[in-house]
């Protein structure tokens, strides 16, 4: 099969977002057999290359990307002589507001793959017209694109109700979940946790400091155990995050901050050993399209504390593969981590099970099931 694949943008050591699904799905369907050129959006002059198996073409950016992002991508797609007979666009920019027009240069069936919720600002998590603006625009944009593509894939099952609430027939749209790296997380576990002596239990985050992700309620969960020998790690934090003044600002009254580690963002590479170095994981989110973060952690053995909300409770059991909180809620929170604290046992079996569900999770299964959905549109 022949699959152009349209993004936004890449960074070729896979760091974060949509990078590793962009690097390791790509990569896992052209080992398995298939023709696969990414056309990428970047400032610069156009570039082809060969990474990780497939074709990667660099394409300028064009100004107004969001209107004009899909029609420099598919006249790339054009004039590089590819003929694919699917383009698949991950999220919306690939694609964009011209899409009806964009999509006349090449003669493909379209998908669109969905890693976002539709109805954000109805979460009530969105602070400031940016934000609210941005997530209108997304809602809608989604929707339209929805309408006008073959298929659509979201990656959980509440953004496949919320694309079939905007119209589309239960036929075009179908879940393909976001994957993990299964085999460098859960080798490079043991190693890293055998050399550090440590006396205290290490919490870990990973991510941005978005609003969605609610690192507030995690700092007051923190600012609860005053008293337990409890440090928190927040790995890839970013001054430019919309939410990284305020989680500051809750730090520094929370009484806890001199057990909390602000790390920005790591190489892609780090990731198994800051994981193996952790005694649990936890993601506080009021909103989370799947939460790939939490299937790292399941792969690299730490067991996992979840919001119960977007697609977390449909990776993780509760109580079986990680333990699932209330979002918003910093006591239930609070509690959850000291059952994991006071209880190795119980540490050890949500461990365990959570190795063996991330499994079905490896980016080779993912790229199979993308290839599969591809297939049923020729």
């Amino acid at each position: 099969m022949k699959i152009a694949r349209l993004v936004g943008g890449f960074h070729e050591d896979a760091t974060s977002g949509l990078n590793p699904n962009i690097y390791f799905v790509s990569g896992w369907q052209a080992r398995q057999g298939h023709d696969v050129h990414v056309f990428a959006l970047r400032k610069g002059k156009p570039e082809v290359k060969q990474v990780n198996g497939f074709i990667l073409h660099y394409v300028g950016k064009p100004p107004l990307f969001r209107l004009f992002g899909g029609m420099a991508l598919l006249q790339a797609v054009k004039e590089s002589g590819f003929k694919p007979e699917v383009v698949h666009g991950l999220q919306l920019v690939p694609f964009g507001w011209l899409f009806p027009l964009a999509r006349q240069k090449v003669n493909a069936k379209y998908v669109l793959s969905l890693h976002t919720s539709l109805n954000e600002g109805r979460h009530g998590f969105l602070r400031g017209w940016k934000a609210w603006l941005n997530a209108w625009e997304y809602g809608v944009l989604a929707r339209f694109l929805a309408r006008q593509v073959d298929l659509v894939l979201p990656i959980a099952d509440f953004i496949v109700e919320e694309v079939r609430a905007g119209g589309v027939s239960a036929d075009r749209v179908q879940v393909v979940r976001t994957g993990v790296d299964f085999k460098r997380f859960n080798e490079g576990r043991q190693p890293a946790r055998e050399k550090q002596g440590r006396k205290n239990f290490v919490l870990l985050y990973v991510g941005r400091a978005a609003q969605k992700k609610g690192l507030t309620y995690l700092v007051r969960a923190m600012a609860l155990l005053k008293d337990k020998d409890l440090r928190l790690r927040l790995v890839g934090c970013m001054k430019t995050d919309d939410d990284f003044v305020p989680l500051i600002r809750e730090i520094d009254r929370s009484g806890a901050s001199y057990r909390i580690e602000l790390v920005s963002e790591v190489p892609y590479a780090m990731l198994p050993e800051i994981y193996a170095d952790a005694d649990a994981f936890v993601l506080p989110s009021i909103l989370e399209p799947t939460g790939k973060v939490c299937l790292e952690a399941m792969a690299a053995g730490i067991p996992v504390i979840a919001t119960r909300q977007g697609g977390t409770r449909e990776i993780i059991t509760n109580n079986q593969t990680g333990l699932l909180v209330e979002p918003r809620n910093p006591e239930e929170l609070a509690e959850a981590i000291l059952q994991i604290h006071d209880d190795p046992g119980l540490a050890r079996r949500l461990a365990a099970n959570g190795v063996k569900a991330a499994k079905a999770f490896d980016w080779e299964t993912i790229a199979k099931n993308y290839s599969k959905a591809f297939g049923g549109l020729l």
